[in-house]
């Protein structure tokens, strides 16, 4: 079963209700509408002697001043009603929106906890509702247990059916102390959450802390400072992208490396593979300055 991603519901097209129009867009069909309506009086009533209406083209003519007022309400509705139907659907909503929508699947929101890691309890939670979502389904569970818990993954080794959680701290430098284990235990153990003949054994996760090397290549118009940016942004997306399992891969860094100002990255630190209870950090991040190229 594909594991949906708060990164992949980032990726989303906006959703819309109502199409999005800007104020002259809006301006411009009523204008039209109105130079319509003058043009079938002046054919119905030509007794009028109504008089061919050229000029609402102008910026000036008082038909255009006169609606646009109405034109930007309209743009505000229609946003309005956009954003109304966005706060129902998990990508968008934020703040109490998803509390509202994540006790629809018995999630709750831990005091102190941030909107995406509530967002990724309840996509944990509806995958875990099906037959095959008894992963997904541990995974939510042991992080709903605290706050503490930055990641927990369920596996298998080989044909053994215990299933193995590997937990990893916020603190502590991510080893998971006894008090934080037990915790974990007693809430994938409760009679709601275990399955009737799961074996559970909560451990610890491994954290190895694994360096980067890599060469860049600067634009010609480029600041030197654009190395240490490009550092910071590799850092802040593993922290966001990365867990227990995760590899370290050198095209995923390559590509968070290359922000603007870069003309391409050469990587050096090699593929390094993480064991299902082991969690890589990264640690210190050298990118040697080779130049500029175009």
């Amino acid at each position: 079963m594909a594991v949906l991603t708060i990164a992949d519901l980032a990726g989303f097209p906006a959703a819309e209700a109502i199409e999005t129009l800007g104020v002259e867009q809006i301006l411009a069909r009523h204008v039209a509408d109105f130079l319509a309506g003058w043009d079938a009086l002046r054919s119905e009533r030509p007794d009028l002697n109504l008089p061919p209406f050229d000029t609402a083209h102008l910026e000036t003519e008082e038909t255009r001043i006169i609606f646009r007022p109405g034109a930007f309400r309209e743009m505000l509705l229609r946003g309005r009603i956009n954003d109304a139907i966005r706060a129902n659907l998990l990508a968008y909503a934020s703040g109490s929106d998803i509390d509202h929508l994540a006790v629809f699947y018995g999630v709750t929101r831990l005091v102190g906890e941030t909107d995406q890691r509530l967002k990724l309890r309840t996509i944990l939670a509806i995958q875990g509702r099906s037959t095959g979502g008894t992963a997904p389904r541990y995974r939510g569970e042991a992080l709903g247990a605290s706050l503490r818990v930055e990641d927990a993954r369920p596996y298998r080794d080989g044909r053994d059916p215990t299933i193995n959680v590997a937990v990893l701290s916020t603190d502590n430098n991510g080893v998971a102390d006894a008090g934080l284990l037990a915790t974990v235990t007693a809430a994938l153990n409760a009679d709601a959450v275990r399955m009737v003949n799961d074996v559970i054994k909560v451990i610890p996760a491994v954290k190895n802390v694994v360096s980067i090397a890599a060469k860049a290549w600067l634009l010609p118009n480029s600041s030197d400072a654009v190395i240490n940016e490009a550092a910071g942004a590799l850092r802040s997306a593993w922290a966001a992208e990365s867990g227990i399992g995760f590899d370290l891969v050198p095209e995923w860094v390559t590509a968070r490396l290359m922000i603007a100002g870069l003309q391409r990255v050469q990587v050096i630190t090699p593929y390094v593979e993480a064991g299902p209870n082991e969690a890589i950090a990264l640690g210190d991040i050298s990118i040697v300055n080779e130049g500029r190229a175009y």
